[in-house]
């Protein structure tokens, strides 16, 4: 099986390209969306508020994800040792989940992935 990785900057057409390759028979794996599910993941949640506190959370004890954007992608060298940070946390997440849902593709003969 083949497996696709696209990358490119907001807005540079990943999304368009994974549907096309979509629309060819290919299985597409959305890594904005993994990377949702594990920062909602409790351990992750946690691991966040030690490093950031309650801020982070809402009224209901969710992720504030546009709180943690704001850390992480200011261009201060403090923000991107934070951008540092979530990445280490959450890419070995996303990593193991694609890694368990390539593995049965394979074997039932897709013929390529595309991790968008």
């Amino acid at each position: 099986m083949h497996v696709i990785g696209l990358a490119g900057g907001i807005a540079s057409g990943k999304s368009t390209v994974a549907a096309e390759l979509a629309a060819l028979g290919a299985v597409v794996l959305d890594a904005d969306r993994a990377a949702h599910q594990a920062i909602n993941r409790p351990d992750v949640k946690q691991t966040l508020v030690e490093r950031w506190g309650e801020a982070i959370l809402d009224g209901s004890g969710e992720i504030l994800r546009q709180t943690i954007a704001e850390r992480v992608f200011s261009p201060s060298l403090a923000d991107n040792q934070e951008l540092e940070f979530l990445e280490n946390l959450l890419h070995p997440l996303v990593r193991r989940q694609f890694e368990s849902e390539l593995a049965p593709l394979s074997q039932r003969g897709v013929a390529a992935a595309v991790i968008d």
